[in-house]
């Protein structure tokens, strides 16, 4: 960078010129605005790149909504997950770079992703969030990248979000609300073996009192062989919402043997 000073004389700033107010110290930087308002702490954040998110990452910050209106998608910076006071976070039409660290949002409860991307160009992301009890995925790409610890988990949403693996459901075994729903149109992109079957569902969701499935889903779960009654119990299920396609003995082989598994049950909507 250039610049003339007032005798006329160029002076030329280096680009690895340190900059040192971008790197002071956190205990510092927490002196500094820790009796700002967020509306004050706003404004400083232009003074400095790493200041950028800065408001966000204060102490206190509980309810976090990163909503980015652009049409490309915008990646997060690393200092957005570095926040412990994090109760509720919703992020919008972003690219998701997660670092590698053995818990994120120590007191995050609720996770809402909507167009979000999680990169597969690099090692698979890992989440372990131990007081998360609500996760939702709205037009997620890239969910066979992330690997989620939430051993609270009690309400898990999957809309429109591609790419699910088996595997991807083995830690959540508390849940109690599951609700997934994916096109018949994308249902084709899964290779046989790859979706979680009615059998696995059952065994991983022993505590489940609400279930809603789209009919691609039910489709998918059904690549197994259905017995009349799955030998899991779902004892604690009382609410069921099905999209069906009745032509297809395999769904409802599959929603009959539901029924039979689960004793509790209440109620049964199907469309």
């Amino acid at each position: 960078m250039m610049n003339m000073n007032h005798c006329d004389r160029e002076v030329i700033v280096e680009e690895k010129e340190i900059d040192k107010i971008s790197n002071l110290p956190k205990d510092i930087f927490n002196e500094i605005f820790k009796d700002m308002s967020i509306r004050e702490l706003t404004k400083m954040c232009v003074l400095s790149k790493k200041w950028k998110y800065f408001s966000a990452m204060m102490k206190n910050v509980k309810e976090l909504t990163l909503n980015n209106y652009n049409h490309n998608p915008y990646t997060l910076p690393f200092d957005i997950f570095s926040c412990s006071t994090l109760k509720y976070l919703d992020v919008i039409n972003c690219i998701v770079n997660l670092p590698y660290s053995t818990t994120l949002f120590p007191n995050l409860h609720e996770l809402n992703l909507e167009f979000i991307t999680f990169n597969p160009t690099i090692a698979n992301h890992v989440l372990n969030i131990p007081l998360l009890s609500t996760l939702t995925f709205t037009f997620c790409d890239g969910l066979h990248f992330l690997n989620i610890f939430p051993p609270k988990i009690e309400f898990l949403t999957i809309h429109e979000s591609h790419e699910i693996r088996a595997d991807f459901f083995d830690n959540f075994s508390d849940i109690r609300v599951l609700c997934m729903v994916i096109f018949l149109e994308e249902s084709g992109n899964y290779e046989q073996g790859r979706f979680i079957t009615w059998s696995r569902l059952l065994c991983l969701g022993p505590n489940l009192t609400r279930l809603a499935l789209s009919n691609a889903c039910i489709r998918l779960l059904g690549a197994e062989i259905i017995p009349k009654s799955f030998p899991s119990k779902l004892h604690h299920l009382e609410h069921v919402k099905l999209r069906v396609e009745i032509g297809d003995l395999n769904q409802v082989s599959g929603v009959f043997s539901l029924i039979g598994s689960s004793p509790s049950l209440l109620s049964l909507e199907m469309d």
